[in-house]
């Protein structure tokens, strides 16, 4: 997973869309497992802004993995540093922002929440 992510990130803007595909398909099914990969897949999406994917690209992989994305574990509750990876990359689109404000990490954790500014 961090080799994965890693590399995705370094490649910065040749991380094209046939790229993603190959790496989203095989990490959102581990997210749903597991909050850290969900930690480390809400990290490579803040690359789909950078690289100016379609508006569809972003809502379908930014709704998959926060509807469907493992929150906590047996051992800690990553909600809150989901929150704060997510925050950035929602802020500056409205459709995004509406997402996750209408995914449960948003309720639990909306973008107005003081805690967050901590």
């Amino acid at each position: 997973v961090d080799m994965l992510v890693s590399t995705a990130t370094q490649l910065g803007e040749w991380f094209d869309v046939n790229l993603r595909r190959l790496v989203t398909e095989h990490l959102f099914p581990l997210a749903r497992q597991d909050p850290w990969v969900h930690y480390r897949v809400a990290e490579l999406l803040t690359l789909y802004q950078r690289n100016m994917a379609s508006s569809r690209e972003e809502m379908a992989a930014l709704q998959e993995v926060l509807n469907s994305g493992m929150t906590e574990d047996a051992h800690y509750r990553w909600s809150r540093d989901l929150a704060l990876v997510y925050l950035p990359t929602v802020q500056g689109k409205s459709y995004l922002l509406d997402i996750y404000r209408e995914s449960r990490l948003g309720r639990c954790w909306p973008p107005e929440d003081e805690r967050l500014r901590a």
